[in-house]
């Protein structure tokens, strides 16, 4: 029954895959201070959930939710993965456990399950004849948001037994070692996707002319680009800068030359942890055209708050803004808008 819940090492069952990591190089010991640690993905999706396993009773693991490059990740502070397999097959229960098979605190349902990007289990205290359950909890990744569902509704983002404190810089970097190291889809796709989206071409071409300054331009994924221009742009009131989108000779341009950013155009930090990036946004009645340096880069258009459009980058050597952008753009607290 246990291998129900844990398959053998680097298992794939119905595209849901496991490695145990069982040499404990210096990254999973570093990250897990010693703890076992696994890796699961789903075939297909660009997203890995890492295991530092607690060997006491509480089972308090610490799990690491991160897209396939590890540039992004978050810490969740309880609960034990279980395959999406094992729930279906196993809808009434019981979960194996280290002594004795335990129930769940309320069954698992299907319509969560199917949309869930995983599945932990989260140890609670019950008035059962063991002493304690397993209740199912929904863990989302959707373009860097995660979210937490349990029977009882979505878990607060700031609840501390649910979510953990934003990774170290050093986190971080064990956590991308021990992609690369250890999981088979990273040695290609994630590699691939690093190089596509770090080695641009030596004859890119931006929307900006020579006689302006680029402080930000990307190909987009639909084969358009999209660029930051400005010029004499050393204050908010003072030069312009442009977002253009298009082609050449077919360029959508906002706002014109002959205004300054200060009404129209803003920066935004939306730094979390050691993910770093920056939104420069542009306000045109109810559009907002955000242009994000958010690994790998980004623009995404909203209308009334709503989001109608979304392009993420190609490789560019452009895709961090210039430093210049903080004298001439004034800064602005983080919105709804940048909540993407």
């Amino acid at each position: 029954m246990v291998s129900a819940a844990r398959p053998a090492t680097s298992d794939c069952t119905d595209d849901e895959c496991v490695v145990f990591v069982n040499e404990k190089p210096p990254a999973a010991n570093a990250l897990c201070d010693g703890a076992a640690v696994t890796i699961r993905w789903t075939v297909g999706k660009d997203v890995v959930l890492t295991t530092c396993e607690d060997d006491w009773t509480e089972e308090r693991n610490t799990n690491f939710l991160s897209d396939a490059t590890g540039d992004y990740a978050r810490k969740l502070v309880y609960g034990r993965p279980i395959l999406k397999q094992f729930l279906r097959q196993h809808p009434t229960g019981p979960v194996p456990d280290k002594f004795a098979p335990r129930p769940y605190c309320t069954p698992p349902s299907s319509q969560m399950i199917s949309t869930s990007t995983f599945v932990l289990l989260d140890k609670l205290p019950a008035n059962t004849a063991n002493g304690y359950c397993f209740e199912p909890t929904y863990v989302h990744y959707d373009k860097r948001q995660v979210t937490i569902e349990t029977a009882e509704g979505r878990v607060a983002a700031s609840d501390g037994n649910y979510f953990g404190a934003p990774l170290t810089a050093q986190q971080q970097s064990d956590l991308v070692t021990l992609l690369h190291q250890y999981v088979p889809i990273s040695r290609h796709s994630i590699y691939d996707a690093r190089n596509a989206h770090t080695q641009p071409s030596q004859d890119e071409q931006t929307l900006c002319t020579d006689r302006e300054e680029i402080y930000f331009s990307c190909p987009l994924e639909n084969g358009k680009t999209v660029s930051v221009c400005a010029k004499d742009n050393t204050g908010p009131d003072r030069g312009y800068v442009q977002y253009r989108y298009g082609a050449k000779g077919d360029v959508f341009a906002f706002p014109n030359k002959n205004a300054s950013p200060v009404r129209a155009v803003t920066i935004t930090d939306v730094s979390e942890g050691s993910v770093r990036g920056l939104h420069l946004k542009f306000s045109k009645g109810p559009y907002t055209y955000v242009v994000s340096s958010l690994s790998p880069g980004e623009v995404y258009v909203t209308k009334n708050g709503k989001e109608i459009f979304d392009k993420a980058c190609h490789a560019s050597r452009y895709k961090s803004f210039s430093n210049k952008i903080f004298d001439g753009v004034r800064e602005a607290p983080v919105s709804k808008i940048d909540i993407h």
